[in-house]
């Protein structure tokens, strides 16, 4: 078996028991995504965003600067109903994120201590959100260290409060109602297609699937081996399949459900290897590594 001495550690391996003790998933808020990250090469990124299927058709685009901390980055977010999407360029270290929340956002605290008393150790912080040089507090990520070379990042979300005062002066809904899409509403447009991802396959690191499905299913979600690799299934009904990059790391499959269906299925080509595909009906499969 040949391993990849790049990833090594993999993304939770600072974890401080090792790996993480089975928790009662009964007692815990169950696990459903608050955004997902994935790295694609440049050439099928650069292309998908010339596209009017970006500028026009698929989902509403918020180009925002996420401060945390020190740290300023300048991303583009593909925002859907209840969660969103991020594309960066790459697929080596650090080009998947894997962002999970609760659906009530109450209870994401809750989750996070039982993390931490099952040695989970977590990076806290606060995420401002920049647009038109306005900045407001935007959410809280507990973010599990780790090394340099490791491919996917791991992190527990939650709404800023702040989010929900601020929006309770505008829909006169209590601030203590927390939920996702109440969130994102505000960005969110019904009238693109996209609505959220149901589905992504992405090829890590070998190194790093244990390490992942152990926090994971010690952290409530449904998590099924498939050979050497995962199906993790959460509350929303996404499912992650990560499987073991023998070869090149990175995205196989996204797909997404759509709040309309596409007239003619249509189907577009992205760089060498990238293939968009609406339909049948209201969902769309973006196949990467095609000959």
């Amino acid at each position: 078996m040949r391993r990849n001495p790049r990833a090594l550690g993999g993304v939770l391996l600072l974890l401080l028991a090792g790996t993480v003790p089975a928790m009662p998933a009964q007692s815990l808020p169950p696990l459903v995504v608050h955004h997902l990250r994935v790295g694609i090469d440049s050439v099928t990124l650069r292309e998908f965003r010339a596209s009017p299927l970006w500028q026009a058709q698929f989902a509403a685009v918020e180009a925002v600067s996420l401060v945390t901390g020190a740290t300023r980055v300048r991303r583009a977010l593909l925002i859907g109903r209840r969660s969103w999407l991020e594309l960066v360029e790459g697929t080596g270290a650090g080009s998947v994120e894997l962002g999970l929340t609760t659906e009530d956002g109450t209870r994401t605290a809750r989750l996070v201590s039982a993390w931490r008393r099952a040695g989970v150790r977590f990076d806290s912080s606060a995420v401002a959100r920049t647009v038109a040089g306005r900045s407001a507090p935007w959410y809280l990520r507990w973010a599990v260290p780790h090394t340099a070379g490791a491919m996917v990042g791991l992190e527990l979300d939650v709404w800023h409060p702040a989010l929900f005062a601020q929006l309770a002066a505008t829909d006169s809904l209590p601030p203590e109602m927390a939920d996702r899409s109440r969130a994102l509403r505000p960005h969110f447009d019904p009238a693109r297609f996209f609505s959220e991802v149901t589905h992504v396959t992405i090829a890590i690191p070998v190194e790093e699937i244990g390490p992942l499905r152990d926090a994971l299913r010690g952290g409530g979600a449904t998590v099924m081996d498939e050979g050497d690799g995962v199906d993790v299934v959460l509350e929303d009904g996404v499912r992650l399949r990560l499987i073991p990059a023998w070869e090149r790391p990175g995205v196989r499959r996204i797909e997404f459900y759509l709040t309309q269906a596409a007239p003619a299925n249509p189907s577009y080509r992205f760089g060498p290897t990238s293939r968009f595909r609406f339909g049948p009906g209201r969902v769309a499969t973006w196949d990467f590594d095609l000959p």
